[in-house]
């Protein structure tokens, strides 16, 4: 039976929380939202957001009244930030109003710290002190508690702290100051809410004078009952699809009686003022979120005006903060510049609020979006519905949508990549811009349609015929996957707070896990081979990691989630990888539901860009595993020009300087990273190793039966890609050399690439064998006397170590990975180049008893390449404790009992 993750078991527990507090009171009692907001929410607290002149929502005050409304609510109160002027237009309206504000103080005693009060039961002249008082909470609630004003701390666990100063004092202070606590917030998670309900139940009259002592407060000062704390909810909904679904359960003991003296928001104040209040509703799911921010989005499309130029640079905000903004509203500006797009978010905003797609969207959209729309049809039914409904919806459609784009945008790209391989051909040489990187300064250019040059060098992509029907599903798709992002990245800003919290309040924190993801599993390279070794590894030791990998299909297995990419093309010059682009919604699904802390990535391009989103939007560490030599592969297949490698090697430092650690697999690796090339501080880079497959072992084979043909002579074996960058070009010099002096020697070829044919003309005694399984393979390795091993490309070599575990001995360049796995002249030789590899193999093809000792040496060297010290080292890194790995393989067989 499987168990339940960390956030389905918080998810069990709020729910149990919630029924807790429906119970607490028997009868007697009324609701509402005591925390939204509207149009006149007008000043937002973030910096960008007052440089742009935007509002928090556009949301009318009438619409969200109607909201809460059919939520069931007879008193109304809206906490815009700072001010409380719908509540007083609602009251001369003639309804029954609380009036209320969000007001946001400083905490002087935390530098920078500022947190959000809902305050309630003011006048106007009482709203104007207040602000007045803003800069110092604790002179805000003084007064509060001077005029009797009712408060409450908003969202508890998060506040603003641009320096990070946020600990668990800050919490004790609060616990000091308040009386009553929004709990239950809902655009806040569900942890935050059972951290902080935990914490106040935990709280008893000794442990408060303990604290008050710790920091010098008197309980009682700001509090008329210090001792009791209170709970309260608020849906703290902008944009009003979400209004009234949560909210505080007001106790009034005789309340049809006290009715007929007392409005309901006379009789909420009274009981806010007593503690008899309770939360109910849900809080945010992801999807409640990115709606909300979805929304905002087409709201700014649809709303936002120019602040202008100047007030922008004359601004008190920082240059970057400006730079910043700048760029936002030129972004806006171009959305709704694009008709496209702009009526996408135009559309999306209507079926956001329970609005279908008019006819004339349907009569002039394309048949390739229609699924687009009938996502868009089933949303608009889900909002005029309950909530729920709408939420689980939201969790079907959003993905949805995002697979709908990118399946056109796959399509439309893939048409691209065959015109442009008619016009270049499949050779990197070909391809405009593979051979010098650069790109013009002046943007304008880049959509400029490229006249022909006599200059072979000048050739650069022409961006305006490549980008003729991409931008509307890019831009569409980019806003989605921006609310997602954005989503993420609030609810989880302060993840290592809420940690270091949990501990203190005594309450569950996520188990340490992993998830390990890539575009390359299957294909027969070095990183699909690791990774199924490690994936082999997990399931035997239970270890804390799910693999999600982007491949062709949809598949699920234990610890285990493949998607198929919508997104994948073949890059003409590479046909043996394809490149992937998977939706990162699904790795984002995977990610929240198997309850992850840590990231792993193998591969760069499309699968790093996931890795470094789910790291900024979830606040968690990101790690990269290092198999590939880019520089090397660019100079050797892609004919890099110096420029373009050093411009390569500024954009790989850039990518791999964003991970909080580096895996690598030989120490010049390690060296070049931490190096004056790339600057990569030396403890952000980690030296690893593969471990081999148990099944590579020494063993006694029938040559004939295993390569037959080549009972007589010695055996030269190369396996692996047939490609220039592995160095397969020096094996033809160097046969002939050796055959020239042991004719019968025979050169065994495993495996396929692009330089087959070269090889084959040029070794024509050569045996050429396709790609074989690993059980076949280990046969091949046992049966033949020297592995060799030209490439100067590969970072660790995989090929080697399967050799030396089945005893023979491996020649290669003294470089990078195989400089790390032979022991020169014990387990094989490194060489400096081809004459010096022609004559170690001759050495040791006229010396028996030295090719018997390299054997040995061979499987000594590689017991050294232990499963379980790879493991837990590359674990310890990662700051993920293991319990003692405990071993559940099966017993060896006689082969691997005799070798061992």
């Amino acid at each position: 039976m499987t168990m339940p993750s960390f956030n389905e078991k918080i998810s069990a527990q709020f729910q149990a929380f919630i029924d807790s507090q429906e119970k607490r009171f028997d009868g007697d009692c009324f609701q509402m939202d005591l925390h939204c907001h509207d149009r006149n929410s007008d000043v937002p607290d973030e910096l960008i957001g007052r440089i742009l002149r935007s509002r928090e929502t556009w949301l009318d005050t009438d619409v969200l009244v109607d909201r809460l409304t059919q939520n069931g609510q007879k008193v109304f109160t809206i906490t815009n930030h700072n001010n409380a002027r719908s509540c007083y237009a609602l009251q001369n309206a003639g309804h029954d109003v609380l009036v209320g504000a969000e007001f946001t103080c400083a905490v002087p005693q935390f530098n920078h710290v500022s947190v959000h009060v809902l305050t309630y039961g003011f006048s106007p002249s009482e709203e104007r002190r207040l602000n007045s008082l803003r800069s110092n909470l604790m002179d805000f609630l003084s007064f509060s508690k001077e005029r009797n004003l009712a408060t409450v701390l908003a969202h508890p666990l998060f506040f603003y702290d641009p320096n990070n100063n946020s600990s668990v004092e800050l919490i004790e202070l609060f616990t000091l100051l308040f009386e009553n606590f929004e709990v239950v917030n809902g655009q806040r998670d569900v942890r935050q809410a059972l951290l902080m309900a935990k914490w106040l139940d935990t709280l008893t009259p000794e442990k408060i004078d303990i604290l008050g002592k710790k920091h010098g407060i008197n309980p009682g000062i700001f509090s008329e009952r210090p001792y009791v704390k209170a709970m309260t909810g608020g849906s703290d909904c902008h944009m009003g699809m979400f209004a009234g679904t949560c909210g505080t359960r007001f106790h009034v003991p005789d309340l049809e009686n006290r009715l007929r003296t007392a409005s309901y928001s006379e009789l909420a104040l009274q009981a806010l003022r007593m503690g008899n209040v309770a939360p109910f509703g849900s809080v945010v799911g992801g999807e409640k979120m990115t709606a909300a921010f979805l929304h905002f989005f087409c709201q700014l499309t649809m709303y936002l005006d120019d602040p202008g130029l100047l007030r922008l640079l004359l601004h008190k905000g920082t240059g970057a903060d400006k730079m910043t903004a700048f760029i936002i509203l030129n972004a806006i500006m171009e959305l709704r510049r694009h008709k496209y797009t702009s009526r996408f978010l135009r559309t999306l905003h209507d079926a956001l609020n329970g609005k279908k797609p008019g006819l004339m969207i349907r009569s002039i959209t394309s048949k390739a979006y229609r699924g687009v729309l009938q996502e868009l049809d089933k949303l608009a039914d889900a909002r005029r519905s309950d909530s729920a409904r709408f939420v689980r919806q939201l969790e079907q459609s959003i993905p949805n949508v995002m697979d709908q784009l990118l399946e056109v945008l796959s399509k439309r790209v893939e048409n691209k990549m065959k015109q442009a391989e008619k016009q270049h051909g499949d050779s990197a040489s070909q391809w405009p811009s593979i051979k010098n990187i650069e790109a013009p300064v002046y943007l304008r250019t880049w959509f400029q349609s490229v006249s022909p040059s006599s200059n072979p060098d000048a050739k650069r992509l022409d961006v305006a015929s490549w980008s003729d029907g991409l931008p509307f599903p890019a831009l569409a798709a980019s806003c989605v996957l921006g609310a997602k992002f954005t989503s993420a990245r609030v609810q989880h800003a302060n993840r290592a707070f809420l940690n270091e919290f949990a501990r203190h309040a005594g309450a569950e924190c996520p188990s340490d896990s992993i998830l390990w993801i890539s575009d390359t599993y299957y294909e027969k390279n070095g990183v699909g081979n690791s990774l199924r070794l490690f994936y082999d590894a997990a399931l035997q030791y239970d270890l804390p990691i799910h693999f999600a990998v982007s491949s062709h299909r949809n598949y699920e297995a234990e610890q285990f989630s493949e998607f198929a990419a919508p997104f994948m093309f073949e890059v003409p010059f590479y046909r043996d990888q394809t490149l992937r682009f998977p939706n990162v919604l699904d790795l984002e699904k995977s990610f929240f539901d198997n309850s992850c802390t840590h990231i792993v990535v193998s591969t760069e391009g499309p699968m790093g860009l996931c890795a470094l989103y789910l790291k900024m939007a979830y606040n968690v560490p990101a790690y990269f595993y290092l198999h590939t030599d880019w520089i090397e592969y660019a100079k050797q297949s892609l004919q890099f020009e110096p420029a373009s490698i050093d411009r390569l090697r500024r954009m790989l430092r850039w990518f791999y300087s964003q991970f909080d650690g580096i895996f690598v697999l030989n120490s010049e690796h390690a060296e070049w990273l931490s190096g004056n090339d790339m600057a990569i501080p030396r403890q952000k880079i980690h030296i690893t190793a593969h471990w081999c497959n148990p099944m590579f072992f020494p063993r006694p084979v029938d040559r004939q039966t295993v390569l037959p043909g080549c009972v007589n002579g010695p055996t030269l074996l190369y396996a692996g890609r047939l490609s220039k960058e592995k160095g397969v070009l020096d094996l033809p010099p160097v046969y002939n050399a050796i055959i020239e002096s042991h004719p019968n020697a025979r050169m065994i070829v495993v495996g396929s690439g692009p330089e087959q044919d070269v090889l084959k003309r040029d070794m024509p005694q050569a045996v050429f064998m396709d790609w074989v399984p690993k059980s076949v393979l280990a046969n091949i390795y046992a049966a033949c006397d020297i592995l060799l091993f030209p490439s100067t490309f590969d970072t660790f070599g995989n090929a080697v170590l399967e050799a030396l575990a089945s005893g023979t001995p491996a020649i290669a360049y003294n470089c990078k990975g195989p400089r790390d796995i032979i022991i020169d002249g014990e387990s094989g030789y490194l060489v400096e180049n081809m004459e010096e590899m022609i004559h170690r193999i001759r050495l040791i093809l006229d010396d028996e008893p030295l090719l018997h000792k390299l054997r040995l040496g061979a499987r000594r060297r590689s017991i050294d390449f232990k499963k379980e010290s790879i493991i837990r080292q590359m674990m310890h890194e990662m700051n993920i404790s293991l319990p003692k790995i405990a071993k559940r393989t099966p017993p060896l067989d006689a082969h691997q009992r005799k070798s061992a």
